[in-house]
């Protein structure tokens, strides 16, 4: 199954990464990282340019 978590905030988790395996491991293949500032935001970016299954 490939879900898709549509409101997440990666930026606010200590270690996204593990977070993002689990969510893979759980079947969600999309992740709509939401900013709630402009360094929110910035991160957000940061985390979808380097991971694959993640947008902003």
């Amino acid at each position: 199954m490939n879900l898709t978590d549509t409101h997440c905030h990666l930026d606010m988790i200590e270690d996204a990464k593990i977070a993002l395996l689990r969510a893979k491991e759980a079947g969600v293949g999309t992740i709509i990282n939401v900013g709630t500032s402009i360094d929110a935001s910035r991160q957000s970016i940061e985390i979808a340019e380097e991971t694959d299954s993640v947008d902003v």
